[in-house]
C-alpha cells in the first residue's frame, strides 16, 4: 500500500482546523465572566464519565459537579458547564457567578484560549503557505 501526499487535502484540513479553532475561541470568549460576575471558590465534588457517539466515533465526556456559595446561599452538586484537563474530584477552583442569577456560573478559561490561539495561528500559516505554494506551482489551482 502506497501513501501519497495530497497538498490540497492538507490545506483544506488546515483551513477547517483554523475556522473551527476560531469558532471555539468565540464560544469560549462569550462564556468568559464579565465585570458583573463575582468571584467565589468552588470544590469539585463528583465527576461522571460517559461515552458519547457522535455518529463517526465514540468520545469519552466527563461531567463535573461542584459545590459553592453565592449570595449567602450554598449550592450543592451543581453540574459545571465547563471543564479543564486539570480538574479532579476534591480540587478547589475559582468560579464566577452572576449576582442576578447565582446558578449562572462561569470559569475563567484563559489557559484554553492560549492553546486555541496557537492552533488557529499554526493552521492559518499552513493554509496560507499551502495556497501560495500551490498557486506558484500551478496557475490552474
Amino acid at each position: 500500500m502506497q501513501i501519497t501526499f495530497n497538498p490540497k487535502a492538507l490545506v483544506k484540513f488546515a483551513a477547517i482546523l483554523c475556522l473551527a479553532s476560531i469558532a471555539v475561541m468565540i464560544f469560549v470568549h462569550l462564556r468568559q465572566p464579565n465585570e458583573n460576575y463575582i468571584k467565589t471558590n468552588a470544590v469539585i465534588t463528583d465527576s461522571y464519565d460517559e461515552w458519547v457517539n457522535d455518529g463517526d466515533s465514540n468520545t469519552l465526556r466527563t461531567t463535573y459537579y461542584i459545590d459553592y456559595s453565592a449570595e449567602g446561599k450554598s449550592y450543592r452538586h451543581v453540574e459545571a458547564p465547563f471543564s479543564d484537563p486539570d480538574f479532579e474530584v476534591g480540587k478547589q477552583i475559582e468560579i464566577f457567578y452572576n449576582p442576578d442569577d447565582p446558578m449562572d456560573i462561569r470559569y475563567d478559561s484563559k489557559g484554553m484560549m492560549i492553546y486555541l490561539i496557537i492552533v488557529a495561528a499554526v493552521s492559518f500559516v499552513i493554509t496560507v503557505s499551502g495556497v501560495v505554494l500551490m498557486r506558484a506551482k500551478s496557475p490552474h489551482y
